[in-house]
């Protein structure tokens, strides 16, 4: 099993030429820039973003003297819905507007205004959305581009949402545009496009693979996972839960004493910090008694238990998030969980952290958790950024990814 996982990510051409082909994604991994943050939640009704993130702030009632004033988009703060600009202020999107004069804003309602009375449009509006359909994105563009017509057309049209959204399901997927607008509601036309395809950037940061141990990497994360059984009582000196408990000391293991001997099966508690972290997240990393029974059955399907194994692993990861979530946080740091002492191949482990951030990202991607993974190995580092740059291509399509890889897993074997 552990050579049949361990080898698919690196020898199955159908997935490996994918990424090595497409060269954009390590462009987008560089960190979010203030116009992806503006793709993606901004006001459905703005503009595009200058490359220099300059913003207008408007409509402050507790501070109307800086009304008018010009700032930079700086980060997101998905857990007050706000933007971050510069002069370490904190605003809603409603009340900036981007820094592009009336008039010559792209994509915008006053940008185009005239468009309606421009008697020189080579082709009427219906005839152009007809031929939008079968042209790609970037021909789109290019053809909004004759004239001012062609621009309204394909645009500011009420026809025009029905194209964006059909080019919007060619291009990532029908259910792509739920997503969106859980980040930028009421988005249409042009503007959901946008946003789908800065969000699918934004995920490359969400999730950061950082090689070392876990203790060096936790700057700036609010909660650290730890693995530990479930009598809270092995391998308290080695690995991972090792050197978290001896970071953290006293206050750690205070709290452990407080809690329930068994602690239940894939449960996550969260204890004190110490002076590492605000939290630290213990996870019971222990297989279910179930699986464990299933894969000591003889003649047991080796399909099979690959699947239990990786909705094990995924299962102990969304259980993760969701505590890290509803306790406040936004941001984990944690070690490859299960491949130390249960020794599981990383192969399986990356699909299933991957597939639980990104579920959790879809989720609630104007609110998403960043994670980062510290791996003592390099082959683990490997895996788990391979594995998110396959989610990358097909980014709304995750079932799709999943199921593809788990066949994958089983042809291998075969």
């Amino acid at each position: 099993l552990d050579r049949s996982a361990s080898s698919v990510l690196q020898r199955r051409p159908e997935f490996v030429g994918r990424m090595a082909a497409n060269e954009r994604i390590g462009r987008a991994k560089v960190r979010a820039s203030a116009r992806t943050l503006w793709e993606c939640y901004a006001l459905a009704d703005e503009a595009v973003l200058r490359k220099s993130g300059e913003v207008v702030l408007r409509g402050l009632q507790s501070r109307p003297e800086l009304n008018g004033t010009v700032r930079t988009v700086q980060h997101w703060d998905g857990r007050s819905g706000r933007f971050e600009v510069s002069g370490a202020l904190r605003t809603r999107p409603t009340n900036l507007r981007a820094a592009w004069p009336a008039a010559d804003a792209p994509g915008s309602a006053a940008g185009l205004a005239g468009a309606l009375a421009d008697p020189f449009g080579p082709l009427p509006p219906d005839l152009a959305l007809s031929l939008a359909r079968y042209l790609r994105v970037r021909e789109v563009a290019a053809f909004a581009s004759i004239s001012r017509g062609c621009r309204h057309a394909l645009w500011l049209q009420p026809e025009a949402s029905a194209l964006w959204r059909m080019l919007l399901e060619r291009r990532f997927g029908d259910d792509c545009a739920e997503v969106v607008r859980r980040a930028r509601p009421s988005a249409e036309g042009p503007v959901l496009y946008r946003a789908a395809r800065a969000l699918r950037q934004l995920w490359l940061g969400c999730v950061e693979v950082v090689r070392g141990g876990i203790v060096e990497q936790v700057d700036g994360c609010e909660v650290v996972a730890c693995p530990v059984a479930r009598h809270l009582a092995m391998m308290v000196n080695v690995g991972a839960q090792g050197a978290i408990r001896q970071a953290v000391g006293t206050e750690l293991e205070r709290d452990l004493e407080q809690l329930p001997v068994p602690i239940e099966e894939l449960s996550i508690h969260l204890v004190s910090g110490g002076a590492l972290c605000a939290r630290v997240a213990l996870a019971a990393t222990e297989p279910p008694l179930a699986l464990v029974a299933a894969m000591r059955r003889p003649h047991a399907e080796v399909e099979r238990l690959v699947e239990g194994l990786v909705d094990y692993v995924t299962a102990l990861h969304r259980n993760l998030l969701n505590a890290v979530r509803e306790a406040g946080f936004r941001s984990l740091a944690m070690p490859t969980l299960c491949t130390g002492g249960i020794g599981l191949p990383i192969a399986l482990v990356a699909i299933a952290v991957i597939r639980a951030c990104h579920e959790d990202f879809l989720r609630h991607p104007s609110d998403f958790i960043r994670v980062r993974v510290a791996c003592f190995d390099v082959s683990h580092a490997l895996a788990l950024e391979q594995m998110r740059d396959e989610v990358y291509i097909d980014f709304y399509q995750g079932p799709v990814v999943y199921q593809s890889l788990m066949q994958a897993l089983s042809a291998d074997r075969a």
